[in-house]
């Protein structure tokens, strides 16, 4: 099979492959920003209109926040920014006595590179889905 000779069929074999996601939760966003580095096309779906109060909390461990720094440093700092580094673990009884707890997450940033932090879902989700808009990644909805 010979290559394209005219400058039209070369651009069609040139496209980004396009890569449909299903969902803007938290997975969604971060595959769809990674592809879109990697000069693919990604195309988010979503069921609903639009995104609510989901969720209690999270904890972003410095692995987490390493995946997002791959992609953007300034949306890794962004998302760190939204609560205090999280200085130490503590497991209750439903009672409240401790079972036992733990300050090792006060070093993850010295050793890790990266804080831990605690973050609202739907706050993470906001600002995931604001990357993917700025990024100018196609997001259908509803």
């Amino acid at each position: 099979m010979s290559s394209p000779s005219c400058p039209t069929a070369m651009l069609a074999v040139a496209k980004k492959p396009r890569v449909l996601i299903i969902g803007l939760g938290i997975a969604g966003p971060l595959l769809a920003l990674l592809l879109h580095k990697k000069s693919y096309n990604p195309i988010i779906l979503e069921k609903v209109s639009s995104l609510g109060d989901a969720g209690a909390f999270l904890i972003i461990f410095p692995n987490g926040l390493k995946v997002i720094s791959a992609i953007s440093t300034s949306l890794a700092e962004n998302i760190a920014g939204l609560s205090p580094s999280l200085e130490m673990l503590r497991d209750h009884t439903w009672k409240g006595e401790i079972l036992g707890s733990s300050d090792i997450p006060c070093t993850f940033k010295t050793t890790c590179g990266q804080p831990a932090c605690g973050v609202k879902r739907s706050e993470l989700n906001l600002r995931l889905k604001n990357a993917v808009i700025d990024a100018g990644i196609e997001v259908l909805t509803g």
